[in-house]
């Protein structure tokens, strides 16, 4: 009988140790926990190389200075380049060459005849140009200017071509050689004409000049248009 007793006691013993044993070390029984690690989540930044950067639109990152400026190329300086009643003046693309200066107290025409003012006369200068590059060349009075005595002077147009020549002002064409003249009303006693043509600065970057006085004058031979042909190279 006491070892039935013993044996209750045993098996009574034995139930109430394994219902403690039963219980989770968590108070709240529906709680999971993760077997994933946070490291899976959460990106390491702490090594510079890793860390992400944003960029806008343009692919450029936000504050940066994307444009670049550029400086602008500086303009060379002209080339002042002298014709004189000695020296002519050549490059590759040109030949610029005095014929004469000559003075006129009136120039006379079949309908009509140039005269200065009282006390001035005609100042006329006589020029060839030859184009020897293959575009055309136009000698344009905009780009002339001139001083007599050290004062600015406009050229004069006349109704007559003195010497036969033509006006200095036309068209070259590519391998053409032309003649003319360039007139001004000048005083009576003038001491010094000087010229500047700027026709060929913006694209050759030379400004002709040339300077001529009293001592300069000489009659140039007639003008032969067979001598100066504005032809076209082929």
């Amino acid at each position: 009988m006491r070892k039935k007793l013993y044996l209750y006691i045993l098996v009574y013993a034995i139930c109430i140790s394994m219902s403690g044993c039963g219980k989770t070390g968590t108070d709240n029984p529906t709680e999971e926990t993760s077997d994933i690690s946070s490291s899976d989540n959460i990106q390491n930044y702490d090594n510079p190389a890793e860390t992400p950067v944003y960029k806008d639109k343009d692919n450029s990152t936000p504050g940066s200075t994307t444009e670049t400026t550029s400086m602008p190329l500086a303009k060379p300086d002209t080339k002042k380049e002298i014709i004189s009643a000695g020296k002519d003046y050549s490059d590759s693309k040109r030949l610029v060459t005095f014929l004469g200066l000559k003075e006129y107290k009136k120039i006379k025409g079949k309908t009509f005849t140039d005269k200065p003012k009282k006390g001035n006369k005609y100042l006329v200068l006589f020029l060839s140009i030859k184009n020897n590059s293959y575009e055309e060349n136009y000698i344009n009075y905009n780009y002339f200017k001139s001083k007599i005595d050290g004062k600015n002077t406009e050229h004069t147009f006349l109704l007559n071509d003195p010497r036969n020549y033509p006006s200095i002002f036309t068209h070259i064409n590519p391998g053409g050689h032309i003649a003319g003249f360039i007139a001004w009303e000048v005083p009576d006693k003038w001491n010094k004409l000087e010229i500047t043509y700027n026709g060929w600065k913006d694209t050759d970057n030379i400004s002709l000049t040339g300077s001529f006085t009293p001592k300069d004058l000489d009659d140039p031979i007639i003008y032969n248009a067979n001598d100066y042909l504005n032809n076209t190279q082929s």
